[in-house]
């Protein structure tokens, strides 16, 4: 069935490439490959989204198999999922702003009122059972985003300040959401 599945995506890509202003191999081959550049750029950023996309995985695989934790953990592991998406694709800094009209504040919001939705909705089990490492990777990925807004620091300097708290946000964000995960599958 996974397979069946992955031969539709990749035909809807295919097609999909055709009707826009893109050649099939863009979607194909590696962007290293593809324009030449060195296969390590935008490894922080990369490693980053690997662990958010672990992170969404493990959550819904375990929803699957913990009834009484499946729609916590549902709604964790797909706006992991979500996010990853955003920030592989550029969601809301390219795609959203210059591809669809919609503004980069407004998408946003839209992660801000659905984190604080799944926060509300799952207090309890959020911060009722060792809450410290979401905490932490609050603060470092908030860290990241103002010093994005803000220019705290500005040239490399900014960068390195901006990604490097952004990444420790996100394995810090996985290290949790994939901890509680496996405290659902040890009580089923």
């Amino acid at each position: 069935m996974a397979g069946l599945a992955g031969l539709v995506l990749f035909l809807i890509l295919l097609f999909g490439a055709k009707l826009g202003p893109f050649r099939p191999v863009d979607f194909l081959r590696d962007p290293a490959a593809l324009h030449g550049f060195n296969p390590f750029h935008g490894m922080v950023s990369i490693l980053g989204i690997l662990a958010l996309a672990c992170s969404g995985t493990v959550c819904l695989f375990a929803a699957r198999h913990c009834r009484h934790e499946a729609s916590f953990l549902s709604a964790a592991g797909l706006f992991s999922l979500v996010i990853a998406a955003d920030d592989l694709f550029l969601l809301h800094e390219e795609v959203g702003p210059h591809w669809l009209g919609l503004p980069e504040p407004a998408i946003l919001a839209a992660y801000g009122l659905a984190a604080v939705a799944i926060a509300v909705r799952f207090r309890d089990r959020l911060f009722g059972a060792d809450p410290l490492g979401l905490w932490l990777a609050l603060v470092f990925l908030s860290g990241s985003v103002l010093s994005d807004q803000f220019e705290v620091v500005h040239g490399q300097n900014g960068y390195i300040l901006e990604d490097g708290l952004k990444f420790v946000g996100l394995v810090t964000w996985a290290g949790f959401w994939i901890g509680r995960a496996g405290q659902a599958l040890g009580r089923r």
